[in-house]
């Protein structure tokens, strides 16, 4: 019959069964061969207590073993008077085969002679000294002839149609194995079908000898090793044979180190067929160095179909591990169950204690085709990360804080070729501290391939904020993107990303519900520069370095120590902010190196300064509103140390009042003003000032104004008291103070002025200039200056105290603190005053020369004529007035002569001495 092949994995239990299945026959039929040989003897007998066997004897054996494919060499026969036949010198050959399968010493058989006289030639015992089965060339391994078990000895009787073992021993190797019980003869009228043949047993025993040798050098390890087999009949025409293995210890060459080996095997045939095989067993301690190791291990298999070469496995496993300790991890009562099942694949559970908790284990494998599924479930230990950190020698008990034993489930899946293909894991936490960051809940489910893994979704609860996450990571190269939505503090994660992102964030100051956000982070785990965060983000009632707005959405791109914020909106009560913003930081500092905007703002820019650190606030410093302006900026604040360098460029708009350096406006657009440190270009301007137009330009360089301005149709006592409001505010009050600078009514008129003029910021007593002066429509009587002018006329022959004065004109000169009017012109209806003079700011002295000139506005013939008439006595009357406006020193000189009036400021030529 053909061989059957051996199955490529377990041959050991594979090939005994295939060698239990036959032994019981060979046994019989062996017993029936030599039966053959004592039969031609049995003449002999009669006549001989010992006698040579005759030649046909010799021949009938011969012709009986050829029958069954055998052939044999016997070197002589012996037979005595109480019926025993002695066999020496005996070998045994198959068919197949010139070399010799069996070499026995001595075979003794004793022959039951009643049952001879019966007809009935049948042996009663037989006892076997010094046999060898050995493996013929052709089969061996090493391709000599090796002997397979040898030290064959023992005896066994036949009686009532079984074959009584009493005693067989023999060695295998290095194991010795000792054989006792019975076997079931099978009776004459079974039919052949049913039992194999003797030459198709020993065919097939002759295949398994290079399984069995291989099964030698397996056991040769072990030390002090004994097999005990027990054949019993059972009620299935068939036997029981019961094995037991036990040896003190095994020692393979690749360091494998068990002790206290015991193992149990009860095989079950049924007409020289394998029916079932039950095993058990265990160790009392095993190890393999740097590997793992076994404090006691008990098994146990059974087999209740004939396994075959494609399914081979036993229906059921039951393992049980006291424990097991590998790379300083210690697995704890392993209990593994596995179960054949009819659709191929084996499947297993079981459990384990690692760390104190317990894990439920659970799968599948095909072990003929390959592949599977394992899965696992239970609580995380909260030492867990320590023992991983141990067994790969590197800390990573910082990625989570396992004391709130967190639930968990996973699984992997196996190719054919028993490579993991992909794991999956799903996990649910209370009281988690990952990375640094506290979670009151989380929940993650993802899988692993090795390429890469992959967690959606991650569930995170934090106070009042949730946020739902994934992330990815790719092993070949680490690159991971991270993306988070929901509601969160971004500073309290700020565990995930370093001390770089709790540097933004920990300015901003969110409610208790945070704020919401939709963020992508792509990083590589080898590169963290390489981070890039890009997103929205969105919060309500929240501050930033103080300062509280209503509402921010903004969008971003993050690096680290660089924060892109675009598309930004915020707004506060009184307003809102638009535009973008990028900070730069260094290393371990907490203030930017760099700014660089651009917004359009309607909040009070004033509060809002504190932002930007100490470089915004000094800038804006100089502005001052009731209402918040309009104002377009952009720009850049850069900064090394503590050096702030600043360029600005601002458009400024409000029709409300506005205050630069306490200069008061109604209203102002400004347009392009740019700001570079100290430098303050204001290339155009317009704005309201006392009810009139206000145009021109200015520039502020290292505390210097220079500017040109253009004043159209104000309202004259309110433009001439505000600046003197704001004079007194930048200079020490003079003599002359507000209050006195009008009479008890409002003198009304328009004021018209143009200036240039050049100066310290915020000290008008620095500036030098020249500009031009018109006053109209107004009460000039009521004006100190131009009244006390008036006034003089009383001092002159005509006495016209009533004259009214509506308007003047005049240049100006501006000398640091003083104002020259070189060719101040007072006019009215009737009369006009015409006068050259100078006013002291911060005294208040005035010295003026003027002269009057009657009837020269009036607009009648007559006038004229009074005018031309009287023009020349203008030129001989000057008025004189000194001291200040307050306390003014009236003079009149007749035939004053012409003389041009210096600066007061200015030093008196020096008199020439008369000597």
């Amino acid at each position: 019959m053909p061989q059957e092949k051996r199955p490529g994995k377990h041959v050991f239990w594979w090939t005994c069964r295939r060698t239990l299945s036959h032994c019981g026959f060979l046994l019989a039929y062996l017993f029936n061969g030599l039966l053959l040989i004592a039969a031609g003897s049995l003449l002999f007998l009669l006549f001989s207590a010992e006698v040579p066997v005759p030649r046909f004897v010799t021949r009938a054996i011969e012709a009986n073993l050829a029958a069954e494919g055998l052939g044999q060499r016997i070197e002589s026969i012996q037979i005595d008077s109480g019926g025993r036949i002695l066999l020496n010198g005996i070998r045994l050959y198959s068919r197949t085969y010139d070399e010799p399968l069996a070499f026995v010493d001595h075979a003794l058989i004793r022959i039951d002679l009643p049952a001879l006289l019966f007809g009935r030639v049948q042996a009663s015992d037989i006892r076997i000294s010094n046999g060898r089965l050995v493996s013929p060339s052709a089969v061996s391994p090493s391709g000599l002839p090796a002997e397979v078990i040898g030290n064959i000895s023992g005896s066994a009787r036949l009686a009532a149609g079984r074959l009584q073992i009493e005693h067989l021993h023999f060695n295998s190797g290095r194991v010795r194995a000792i054989a006792t019980g019975s076997l079931q003869i099978p009776e004459k009228g079974t039919p052949a079908g049913s039992r194999p043949g003797l030459s198709a047993a020993i065919a097939q025993l002759i295949a398994r000898i290079p399984d069995m040798m291989r099964i030698q050098d397996i056991m040769s390890p072990l030390e002090a090793a004994t097999v005990r087999i027990r054949f019993s009949p059972n009620r299935e025409d068939g036997y029981d044979a019961a094995v037991d293995l036990m040896a003190d210890g095994y020692r393979s060459a690749d360091g494998i180190n068990l002790r206290g080996l015991d193992a149990s095997i009860l095989v079950e045939t049924r007409r020289g067929e394998l029916r079932s095989i039950r095993a058990g067993g265990g160790v009392s301690r095993a190890e393999k160095p740097g590997l793992a190791r076994i404090g006691s291990a008990l098994f146990r298999a059974e087999w209740t179909a004939l396994p075959t070469r494609a399914n081979p496995y036993p229906e059921s496993l039951d393992i049980r591990i006291r424990d097991l300790t590998a790379r300083q991890a210690t697995l704890r009562n392993t209990l593994l169950s596995v179960r054949r099942t009819t659709d191929r694949p084996v499947r297993f559970f079981g459990s384990t204690v690692l760390g104190g908790e317990t894990v439920e284990i659970a799968g599948a494998v095909d072990p003929g085709q390959g592949g599977g599924t394992v899965a696992v479930a239970g609580r995380a230990g909260a030492d867990w990360l320590h023992l991983a950190s141990e067994i790969i020698g590197s800390d990573i008990t910082y990625y989570a804080d396992l004391s709130g034993r967190p639930v968990y489930r996973a699984g992997a899946d196996f190719a054919p070729d028993w490579s993991w293909t992909r794991a999956r894991f799903e996990v649910t936490a209370s009281d988690l501290m990952a990375r640094g960051v506290l979670l009151d809940s989380a929940y993650a489910r993802g899988e692993i391939t090795p390429f890469g893994v992959t967690v959606d979704p991650i569930e995170i609860r934090q106070g009042q904020t949730r946020a739902s996450m994934s992330y990815s990571d790719t092993f070949a190269t680490r690159d991971y993107r991270f993306l988070i939505r929901g509601s969160m503090r971004p500073v309290s994660i700020a565990g995930w990303f370093g001390p770089w992102w709790e540097n933004f964030w920990k300015d901003f100051e969110l409610p208790p519900d945070g704020g919401t956000c939709d963020l992508s982070i792509h990083g590589n785990w080898f590169g963290p520069r390489k981070t890039l965060v890009t997103g929205e983000v969105a919060a309500g009632n929240l501050g930033l370095k103080g300062l509280r707005f209503d509402r921010l959405r903004t969008r971003l791109l993050i690096r680290p120590h660089y924060f892109d914020l675009f598309d930004a909106t915020a707004s506060r009560p009184e307003g809102r902010i638009e535009g973008e913003f990028q900070l730069l930081y260094k290393t371990g500092e907490r203030l930017p190196i760099e700014q660089h905007f651009k917004a359009r703002s309607t909040i009070d820019l004033k509060k809002a300064a504190v932002i930007f650190g100490p470089g915004g606030v000094e800038m804006l410093a100089p502005y001052d509103y009731q209402v918040p302006p309009s104002v377009d900026f952009r720009g850049s604040v850069l900064r090394t140390d503590a050096v702030w360098d600043t360029d600005i460029t601002l458009g400024i708009d409000t029709d409300h009042a506005f205050q630069y350096e306490e200069f008061p406006l109604d209203s102002l657009q400004a347009r392009d003003v740019r700001i570079l440190n100290r430098r303050v270009e204001l290339p155009s301007i317009r704005a309201g000032y006392a009810g009139g137009i206000l145009a021109g330009n200015a520039l502020v360089d290292q505390g210097r104004l220079s500017f040109g301005a253009t004043l159209d149709q104000a309202r004259f006592e309110e433009a001439i008291t505000r600046f003197g409001d704001y004079l007194d505010r930048n200079a020490p009050p003079s003599e002359d103070s507000a209050d006195k600078r009008f009479e008890d009514r409002n003198p009304g008129g328009l004021l018209s002025l143009s200036l240039q003029a050049e100066g310290d910021l915020g000290n008008f007593n620095s500036y030098l200039g020249e500009g031009r002066l018109d006053v109209t429509e107004a009460e000039l009587g009521r004006v100190h200056l131009f009244g006390v002018l008036s006034a003089a006329l009383q001092s002159t022959m005509f006495r016209f105290s009533t004259i009214r004065f509506t308007e003047a004109h005049s240049d100006l000169q501006i000398d640091r603190n003083e104002l020259f009017f070189p060719n101040l012109e007072i006019s009215g209806p009737l009369a006009a005053i015409k006068s050259v003079g100078s006013y002291d700011i911060p005294t208040g002295a005035v010295d003026f020369q003027a002269r009057f000139f009657p009837f020269a506005g009036g607009g009648l013939p007559v006038f004229s004529v009074l005018d031309t008439v009287l023009n020349p006595f203008s030129y001989v009357f000057e008025i004189n007035m000194t001291g200040t406006l307050s306390a003014p020193r009236m003079g009149v000189s007749i035939g004053g002569t012409e003389k041009t009036r210096p600066f007061a400021t200015d030093e008196e030529p020096p008199t020439a001495d008369p000597d």
